[in-house]
């Protein structure tokens, strides 16, 4: 069910025995995000992230991709940072990340649409401060923060 020279997976691929993916989330230049469902827990969705074929092999990029599930991993907790609930490689060369499935839309998608409220502008400008300070008590710098990053949940229940 993989084309490396497309794609990674495909819609229907089950990831380790555990993982059937159904819908692209996102992508972007080194992977796809995928929702998921568990196989033996029915009703539980994930999100999938999969690195790309092509980045595979590359040893800088494998060794980036684990830092950020561990790095996410020891910031888990955090009502404003997703959880990273496993890291695996899957068919023997291809890394992915399991991560709690958020349901809403990124930050970039919501300014596109027009400007925010000053109130929910400071209300978002809040939870990204508090992921930031999260993440700078345990010496973790994002050096990739950009709306396409910040994810806004539909419901405002700590995620």
């Amino acid at each position: 069910m993989t084309d490396p020279a497309t794609k990674t997976i495909a819609s229907g691929t089950v990831i380790a025995g555990t993982y059937k993916v159904s819908a692209l989330l996102g992508k972007g230049g080194m992977g796809e995000v995928w929702v998921a469902e568990h196989e033996r827990l029915p009703g539980k969705k994930v999100a999938i992230k999969v690195l790309n074929a092509d980045y595979a092999t590359d040893q800088e990029v494998l060794a980036r991709f684990r830092r950020e599930a561990e790095i996410a991993s020891r910031l888990g907790g955090h009502p404003n940072i997703v959880e990273i609930h496993d890291y695996h490689v899957w068919n023997d060369h291809t890394p992915y990340l399991v991560l709690e499935l958020l349901k809403g839309e990124s930050l970039d998608a919501k300014l596109a649409r027009g400007a925010m409220s000053p109130q929910e502008t400071l209300r978002v400008l809040a939870e990204v401060c508090s992921a930031l300070r999260a993440a700078h008590k345990n010496h973790v710098v994002h050096r990739d923060l950009k709306p396409q990053n910040v994810f806004l949940c539909a419901a405002h229940d700590g995620k």
